[in-house]
């Protein structure tokens, strides 16, 4: 076997050894690398670089600095050192220049202490190290020895926002006091001073304690180079120049550039500002911007307008702006205003200048009302203007500069003031202001017909030049008065003659031309006449007849309508003749009339009557009927049913109390022959049982149908039904039915005949016996008893038994070889014999019962031998029931049978039957023991099952081969 111990030596070796010479070479590369850049050759041309020196703050304090700058790479390396020469750090162990903070090398020098200073050399390697730059320079000398000390005041106030602050804004100013001395200051109090309409609403300074009444603010000590600041916030309620002042109004020490100076201009520990709410301009106005001394000598005033981005010097008068006499600035447009004293336009120097800027106001912007005109009498039309205005948005914002959002209305905008005037209209010759009239809507109207002519004027309340006019004409139409009659009332089938005219008195200033007119009416009339007639009136014309009188002026129809009643007598409806068929011999009947169906308009007050073969022979009759005799007046004649066979002819019309005669109808009275009775035959059917629709038979010869009556022949009309309906089955009885029959074709009718529907008794389901098994017991046949005896033989009623689908006569015998529940049913039935119907049988009710098979007791019986203890039994056998059920009874005595009834007792849980003393052990091989289980059902009915066991008897000296263990006791 190859030996491989070496070689695993070697490797194991090896690997460490390598790790070794790698450490080694990253060592030698390293100090190559610092000895390649400790001898790194100046740069050429030289690297840019700028050098800045800072003195130290005092003489003692090393706080002198020494910042790089002009570096072109962040890569590059920076280091310094004291002296002539470079003497610091390698390139391997410098920084980058753009980790450095601002471009400081050193913060912390000291002070030199001696002319020109210390030297330091600076040196810049560019980023691979592999050259340099060198600069050398003097940290200058600095004398501290004869700094004077003083106190210098000096107070500044800034604001927010910095522009224009708009009406109702807020602006916050911050007073700024500094000493500027080298000496600290005591005793320093300042005087706040703030225009009129500035509310303060807060103040707030962490230095002294400031009063808001009083305006003093007390700081107390100020060290020298420390500021303290004091806020305030003001909200601005006027337009135009606030300004707010800041003046050292004590002090400890004696401040050299402040008061009791003469020039103000070189006291700079006062300071003001101003705050500038703009103007709104509209035409017509004029703000005079005037300094408050009165003093203009020098003032140059200047105007933007590009929101002070540029600013233009003007003088003179223009449209715009004019230079009053004053020197005071009369401002006539939108734009920036300001001025200056000194010699640059860009300062405004001490004056302040304040510049103003004048924007576009808000003037209503009214639309114009439509013109209207109206009908005299028509409600007053709606003339409204309305006023657009809603204020400044977002574009006005930035078109105005206004640093602080204006949104809608400022505190004096935005309520307006409106008044109607009469504008010399034809029928309102003035000017007037209309009292009460002072909303974008128009409230009081003229009450006559004329041309109005109205004007409203809106202005902004409290700035009165902006403002907004519209002109609104209203003419209101003469109406015309429409007048008609006509000859009504009329009768019917005359003609209608209808009237009009205009009869409205014409207006001097709106004059109306001729009117047209229209009529319509009922019936689908209409016209265009003043003067119209219609011919043949018919009820249906009769009504409200309208006329409307009309013409058009100013664009407008006036019209005027009314109506009137035309009364149309009608005549009376038309009678209905009733042409009657009459069969022969039946009580003899007036003839009669009845009006249209459906009523066309009214009756008449009485019937007019004519006997004749056609109408020619009416009208030969007479024209005015007979109107004396009972006949001729209101009713009709008897028909003669006795008449042979055929017809007969009258004429009726009705006339009402007007003396009008409605149209003629015919009246044909025909005879028909009578029919003879129809065929029936009596019907018998069981109580209860379904019945059959009653029939009967008709005659031959002719088409006949039926009236039947039921049981009561006085219910008229009868049903003409082919069949009666079945005979209710309820009630036991004789029933007599009646009907007759008719001529379909005549109509004529027979006499009634009747015929009797019996009901006969259906017997009640026979009585039974429902008998109950025990599983496998042998049945017997079932028992049913018929109760009814039988009307034709005198006989019981004859049963009948249905089982398993079958029926019979015999009473069938159940199986008991399952156990369950099982249904028989039986019946009986009677025989009924009735004069002229056939026989009828009547089944009753099938009577239910139910055969029941209990089922056996399901159980075991264990027999236990008796125990021994040693050689001695101890008579202690059981008998054990299992598997059986929790109601289930045993009782059980000696011997192969159960032959004595013993006392039964439920089981209980264990199943032990047997006495707690137990059983004997045999005194033979064994001794057989019979138990009875039984079990119980509903009505007491109970089934059982014996079982006979052997109890073994129990070897005491040695049983099955297997002895009890011996006890052994100490005797000694």
């Amino acid at each position: 076997m190859e030996n491989n111990y070496l070689k695993t030596r070697f490797a194991s070796v090896f690997e460490r050894d390598r790790k070794m010479w790698t450490q080694i070479l990253l060592l030698g590369f390293l100090m190559l690398f610092a000895h390649l850049s400790t001898y790194a050759q100046p740069c050429n041309p030289d690297l840019a670089m700028t050098i800045t020196t800072y003195d130290a703050s005092a003489e003692t304090v090393s706080d002198a600095k020494i910042r790089i700058s002009g570096i072109t790479n962040g890569n590059y390396k920076v280091g310094y050192s004291a002296g002539a020469t470079y003497s610091g750090p390698g390139f391997a162990a410098l920084g980058l220049y753009s980790a450095l903070t601002n471009g400081f090398i050193a913060e912390t020098l000291a002070a030199p202490s001696a002319a020109p200073g210390t030297q330091y050399t600076v040196r810049v390697f560019n980023e691979t190290g592999s050259c340099f730059t060198d600069s050398t320079f003097y940290l200058p000398y600095v004398n501290y020895n004869y700094a004077p000390t003083y106190v210098d005041l000096e107070a500044t106030i800034t604001r927010s926002p910095a522009g224009d602050v708009p009406l109702g804004s807020s602006v916050t100013l911050t007073v700024a006091v500094r000493n500027n001395g080298t000496l600290d200051a005591t005793g320093v109090v300042y005087q706040i001073g703030s225009a009129l309409d500035l509310t303060m609403t807060a103040n707030s300074t962490a230095t002294g304690t400031y009063v808001p009444g009083t305006g003093v603010w007390t700081i107390g000590a100020l060290n020298a180079g420390q500021t303290v600041s004091l806020t305030l916030t003001y909200t601005v309620n006027s337009r135009g120049i606030k300004e707010i002042t800041a003046e050292a109004t004590a002090l400890d020490q004696i401040d050299l550039d402040s008061t009791p100076t003469a020039n103000p201009e070189n006291e700079d520990d006062e300071a003001q500002i101003c705050i500038t709410t703009h103007r709104d301009f509209c035409n017509g106005d004029e703000y005079t911007f005037a300094l408050v001394n009165g003093n203009y000598t020098g003032v140059v005033w200047q105007r933007s307008t590009d929101n002070g981005t540029t600013w233009t010097t003007i003088s003179g008068s223009t449209p715009n702006y004019e230079i009053a006499a004053s020197g005071a600035l009369i401002i006539k447009s939108v734009g920036d205003y300001k001025y200056y004293r000194d010699s640059s336009a860009t300062s405004c120097g001490y004056e302040g200048c304040c510049p103003i800027k004048v924007i576009p106001g808000l003037p209503p912007i009214l639309t114009t009302p439509t013109n209207e005109v109206i009908c005299f009498g028509q409600p007053s039309p709606a003339i409204a203007s309305t006023n657009t205005q809603t204020g400044y948005t977002a574009t006005d914002h930035t078109l105005y500069g206004i640093s602080t959002p204006i949104t809608g209305f400022l505190a004096d905008q935005g309520v307006f003031k409106y008044q109607w005037y009469n504008n010399n209209g034809p029928s309102n010759n003035n000017t007037n202001a209309i009292p009460g009239d002072s909303t974008l809507a128009l409230e009081t109207f003229p009450t006559a017909a004329g041309i109005y002519n109205y004007r409203l004027i809106s202005v902004q309340a409290g700035h009165t030049s902006c403002t907004d006019t519209v002109d609104v004409e209203f003419r209101i139409n003469e109406t015309p008065v429409a007048f008609a009659s006509s000859n009504t009332p009329i009768c019917a089938e005359d003609t209608i003659e209808l009237f009009s005219r205009n009869d409205a008195v014409n207006n001097p200033i709106n004059p109306f031309g001729p009117a047209s007119f229209q009529w319509w009416g009922p019936d689908s009339f209409t016209s265009s006449d003043s003067v119209t007639t219609r011919l043949n009136a018919t009820e249906a014309m009769e009504g409200n007849y309208f006329v409307r009188a009309y013409y058009t002026l100013n664009g407008r129809v006036c019209a005027d309508t009314i109506s009137i009643p035309v009364v149309i007598n009608p005549l009376p409806d038309k009678p209905n003749g009733i042409d009657t068929t009459y069969c022969r011999y039946i009580a003899g009947k007036r003839l009669s009339a009845i009006l249209s169906v459906p009523v066309i308009d009214h009756t008449g007050d009485s019937l007019r009557w004519y006997e004749a073969s056609s109408l020619a022979d009416v009208y030969a009759i007479t024209d005015k009927p007979d109107t004396t005799s009972l006949i001729g007046y209101n009713v009709g004649p008897y028909a003669d049913t006795d008449e042979a066979p055929g017809q007969y002819k009258w004429w009726v019309t009705t006339v009402d109390a007007l003396g009008c005669q409605s149209h003629i109808d015919s009246v044909i009275i025909t005879i028909r022959d009578k029919p003879v009775l129809p065929v029936v035959r009596d019907l018998a059917f069981c109580q209860n049982y379904p019945s059959v629709p009653l029939t009967a038979t008709t005659s031959t010869g002719g088409v006949y149908g039926l009236i039947w009556y039921g049981e009561d022949k006085s219910v008229i009309p009868g049903d003409t039904a082919a069949t009666f309906p079945a005979p209710a089955t309820d009630s036991v009885g004789t029933f007599t039915f009646w009907v007759s029959q008719f001529d379909t074709v005549t109509g004529c009718q027979s006499d009634t005949a009747d015929f009797d529907v019996f009901i006969k008794d259906t017997p009640d389901g026979p009585a039974v016996v429902e008998p109950t098994y025990c599983l496998n017991e042998t049945p017997v046949p079932l028992i049913a008893t018929p109760v009814i005896t039988n009307t034709v033989s005198n006989a019981l009623n004859t049963l009948t038994w249905y089982w398993n689908g079958t029926t019979s006569g015999t009473a069938p015998t159940p199986p008991t070889t399952l156990p369950g529940a099982s249904w028989a049913y039986v019946s009986q039935t009677t025989l009924y014999e009735l004069p002229g119907v056939d026989t009828l049988n009547c089944e009753s009710p099938q009577s239910p019962l139910k055969i029941t098979v209990n089922p056996l007791p399901v159980a075991s019986v264990i027999p236990v031998s008796a125990l021994c203890i040693g050689t001695i039994s101890q008579n202690n056998g059981m008998l054990i029931v299992t598997r059986y059920r929790d109601t289930d009874q045993a009782a059980f005595n000696i011997g192969g049978s159960f032959t004595a009834p013993g006392t039964f007792a439920v089981i209980p849980a264990t199943g032990i039957i047997s006495p707690a003393a137990g059983l004997p052990n045999p005194t033979g091989a064994s001794q057989d023991y019979t138990v009875r289980i039984k079990n119980f059902h509903p009505g007491g009915f109970e089934c059982f099952i014996d079982v006979t066991v052997p109890l073994v008897k129990k070897d005491c000296t040695c049983p099955g081969g297997y002895c009890e263990p011996a006890v052994v006791t100490k005797t000694k």
